[in-house]
């Protein structure tokens, strides 16, 4: 195994590519691989940081072309015995990130590790080129990476996250004592999102079945007004919190301290997944690889778009694959109610 005075992760700004980020870092950190690691971000830095208060040996250092000043925070990472990771997507990473990652791995003792795409500078630019097969998990890919570097041996299996909560959040919404639910209905897309209808329908559902219970309904700040007219159309708008715009440390807290979380195909979902609580996860036109089956406390529902049914197992999916990315549908309703209400039954939530 090579050793490197820093690694730096290119990344996207989302909060999905963030954590597994993270995780990821914290695997090279912990195999003696590195001692400092950097993850580099578009946007949302502020954001971001508010994850890895744990974590000393991570930084988060924003660079966009929209901020030509901060191109120049570069300089400081063209050291020797640096390692540069992009990050792996479908498509293909565009011309300009290669070239600045190639950059800053011109002094000796550096390297370029990237995934194979169309662009025929992969090969003159990369030190080690992987392949990213959109057949297998996400975290398999993460495994790759390790493997590639000498350093599989130990990587944990399950993903997870040390975060210090902000438990003040609790008392600020009212939610100190209280047996809730927390609902994320917006993923970063519209597509992956409930529908505005569907969403008081499943919510309307959930509060007249379970009268004991309050629903936390989260979103970002720009979804602020969807949330709020969202609870007040609601059957029981006195038993809803809307958590918009909340930090990462909140989320942490409202999560954690949540009996159950629900959210769609989004980087929110990942976060519960790592911290460990029961997750149902609605993978409305979801994306197969990302769903997180690597989680054993959550239930992930989701439909094939050539299908009528909608299936929770990983077994069925992989069966179905058959060596490309299947479009997914919506799942209706009904079945996210269904799905809820038994989870939530069988958790002893709520006591019939």
């Amino acid at each position: 195994m090579k050793r490197y005075k820093e690694i730096i992760l290119f990344q996207n700004g989302s909060i999905g590519d963030f954590l597994m980020a993270v995780f990821l870092a914290e695997q090279l950190h912990t195999s003696g691989c590195t001692s400092r690691i950097t993850i580099l971000v578009p946007r949302t830095s502020q954001f971001l940081r508010t994850f890895i208060g744990a974590y000393p040996f991570i930084r988060v250092v924003e660079v966009s072309r929209s901020k030509p000043i901060s191109v120049l925070a570069l300089i400081q990472f063209l050291r020797p015995k640096t390692l540069v990771v992009l990050q792996p997507t479908p498509g293909r990473v565009p011309r300009h990130v290669k070239l600045v990652a190639w950059l800053l791995t011109r002094l000796p003792g550096s390297a370029l590790l990237g995934f194979e795409d169309s662009d025929p500078l992969v090969k003159k630019l990369y030190t080690q080129t992987l392949v990213y097969d959109t057949n297998v998990p996400f975290l398999t890919t993460l495994h790759s990476i390790a493997m590639a570097l000498g350093v599989e041996q130990g990587m944990a299996l399950t993903p997870s996250i040390k975060m210090v909560p902000d438990t003040n959040i609790l008392a600020h919404l009212d939610l100190e004592g209280k047996p809730y639910v927390f609902i994320h209905p917006r993923g970063s897309s519209e597509k992956r999102s409930f529908e505005a209808d569907a969403a008081l329908e499943f919510l309307n559902a959930l509060l007249v079945q379970f009268p004991d219970l309050t629903f936390v309904i989260s979103g970002s700040p720009a979804e602020r007004e969807w949330v709020t007219t969202l609870i007040m159309q609601s059957v029981a708008p006195e038993r809803c919190v809307a958590a918009c715009g909340m930090n990462g440390t909140q989320l942490a807290a409202l999560i954690s301290n949540a009996q159950l979380f629900i959210g769609v195909d989004t980087g929110i979902t990942h976060l519960a997944c790592f911290l460990k609580v029961p997750v149902l996860a609605i993978a409305h036109k979801g994306t197969a690889n990302w769903l997180p089956f690597y989680h054993p406390g959550a239930q992930v529902i989701y439909r094939l778009q050539e299908d009528k049914e909608v299936h929770n197992d990983r077994a069925y999916l992989n069966a179905h694959l058959a060596g490309r990315l299947k479009p997914f549908g919506n799942v209706p309703v009904r079945e996210c109610i269904h799905a809820a209400t038994e989870m939530i039954r069988a958790m002893n939530v709520y006591k019939i």
